[in-house]
């Protein structure tokens, strides 16, 4: 992976501060006592660009970080996002490089449509740091800071504005089938452990919420976690366990089986919805308490000194 001019000049810096879309860092050519006497900005066409306050030549400067002149020039004419400090120190990925076949995995981007990280099928997380020369992501092992988010996110805020009902599934997998095979509007936060209850947010208003929760025990609680916190949120929700699933059985499992989308609308249809009188009330009512009156203190009580 070819490392972009503003990768270069920062890779060569002892340190750097980040302002904005200016870094400053003390000038090498003339080694004074200031830290932040060079400034360091990236075009739009993804040229650095190089100002010494103390008014060295970039000529000087260049030299004394071991580069180039032509190091500071972008070859494709096109600016892209510097990384952070902790991902120079990284090992940074494009999705290409990363291990296994890139069908197992599966992004997860913000309302807007930002890719925000990617997860290996059962597996790692890795969150986007920058962009190569090319604007293709790059990306290190772990969240990091990076909060997590519902998969397909966008999908499902854009079906509940619709009045669409709204699939909550186990894993990513089943969503890209769901979607596919069955064409319904489908979200997961990825796995069994990975519900939080702020992600009850994005389904407020919805018609109908359909869990469809894997055949075990943790897949069981997954689905009462997920339903008791959208009771209320939802008008309607539903836990479906699909019929003839094996032990540890999934969505997937249960389509490749040979059961068909008509089969499928069935068992939704006659399953039954969660009573709404079993949802927290969205304002905690206030108790009818009332304590004894306290009598008046004596000072006479208190110990002298």
């Amino acid at each position: 992976m070819q490392d972009r001019p503003i990768d270069k000049v920062l890779e060569q810096l002892e340190d750097y501060t980040e302002r904005g879309d200016e870094i400053r860092a003390r000038c090498p050519a003339h080694n004074g006592t200031s830290e932040d006497s060079l400034s360091i900005r990236e075009a739009e066409n993804g040229d650095v660009l190089l100002h010494c306050h103390a008014e060295c030549e970039n000529e000087d400067i260049v030299e004394a970080l071991d580069l180039d002149l032509a190091d500071l020039f972008s070859k494709n004419g096109k600016a892209s996002k510097p990384l952070t400090k902790e991902a120079r120190s990284a090992e940074v990925r494009t999705v290409d490089e990363l291990p296994g076949v890139i069908e197992d995995y599966f992004t997860f981007e913000d309302d807007e449509g930002k890719l925000l990280y990617i997860q290996q099928h059962k597996g790692a997380y890795y969150r986007v740091v920058g962009e190569d020369e090319d604007g293709d992501p790059l990306l290190i092992k772990g969240l990091g800071d990076v909060e997590p988010v519902l998969f397909e996110l966008s999908s499902l805020i854009r079906g509940v504005e619709a009045g669409e009902t709204i699939y909550h599934l186990e894993g990513c997998k089943d969503v890209v089938n769901a979607k596919e095979r069955l064409g319904i509007t489908a979200t997961t936060s990825g796995g069994a452990k990975t519900w939080k209850g702020e992600f009850a947010e994005h389904y407020r208003g919805a018609k109908e919420v359909v869990i469809l929760p894997d055949n075990d025990e943790e897949g069981a609680a997954y689905a009462q976690k997920v339903a008791q916190d959208l009771l209320g949120v939802a008008e309607t929700v539903k836990i479906v366990d699909l019929p003839g699933l094996p032990d540890k059985g999934d969505l997937t499992d249960w389509l490749e089986a040979g059961h068909t989308a008509e089969e499928f609308s069935e068992v939704v249809t006659a399953s039954p919805a969660i009573d709404a009188g079993l949802a927290w009330p969205e304002k905690p009512a206030p108790l009818e308490i009332r304590l004894p009156a306290v009598e008046e203190f004596d000072e006479e009580l208190l110990p002298k000194p």
